[in-house]
């Protein structure tokens, strides 16, 4: 029998949530495909990225599956667009946690 792992994690080298259409694609496909196929697998995750919206709803379908971790290092947005140019801005950040 395959033994599966108890979590996967979407490492933050590459953030999974980047401004990209093909990475956030592949990223919603992960996601909905673990949680909604392997009921013994959770998925955690570190972003600076924004989370689109269907791919946030199945994260808010289970709680207690997801780890998912909002990194902010400052709600400056000038510091933060100068510091993490790609990432999504402080407010929007704050937001996903909320």
């Amino acid at each position: 029998a395959k033994v599966l792992p108890s979590k996967i994690y979407l490492s933050p080298t590459c953030d999974a949530f980047q401004p990209d259409d093909e990475v956030q694609d592949v990223t919603h496909a992960i996601i909905d495909s673990v949680l909604r196929l392997t009921p013994s697998v959770d998925v955690s995750f570190l972003t600076k990225g924004l989370i689109r919206a269907d791919t946030f709803a199945i994260l808010k379908r289970y709680p207690t599956r997801v780890y998912a971790q909002i990194g902010l290092n400052s709600a400056d947005s000038e510091l933060l667009r100068r510091m993490e140019p790609a990432g999504a801005p402080a407010e929007a950040r704050l937001d996903q946690i909320r």
